[in-house]
């Protein structure tokens, strides 16, 4: 897909131009969104330009990763704030389970984590982590 290629390629301007509404929440084989591939590339300039336009930024993919999700596992501070700033929702859990909070913890996202210990000050958000239990042999 045309589209694809322009934003893989950081062209944000030969996107913005192409992109037809019916488009915006088009998605792939995994279930990704241009949202979703914008978030995995650093493009926060077509992630701007998406969540503007009213893309959906809690839909999911096909192992059911928002694009808050996403952001987390690649530590993409700016974007995640974007998301966190048009509705993007902490709470959603994927097919692991894991809300974007785990997936951050996971992945060693220390700006993510370091935003979201801010967003708890600031807006009372708290997530419970539990650890595993360790089964007695």
């Amino acid at each position: 897909m045309e589209l694809l290629n322009y934003l893989k390629e950081e062209n944000a301007e030969l996107f913005k131009e192409n992109l037809h509404v019916d488009l915006i929440d088009e998605k792939d084989e995994n279930g990704y969104t241009f949202l979703h591939h914008a978030v995995t590339k650093g493009n926060y300039e077509i992630a701007d330009f998406l969540v503007y336009n009213g893309v959906d930024v809690n839909i999911r993919d096909k192992n059911g990763n928002t694009p808050v999700h996403l952001a987390a596992e690649f530590n993409e501070k700016e974007i995640f704030s974007l998301l966190l700033e048009y509705g993007g929702d902490l709470k959603i859990k994927n097919n692991n389970q894991r809300t974007p909070e785990q997936v951050a913890r996971m992945n060693k996202s220390s700006a993510i984590l370091k935003l979201l210990k801010n967003y708890s000050e600031d807006y009372g958000y708290c997530e419970k982590m539990h650890a595993p239990k360790k089964w007695d042999e």
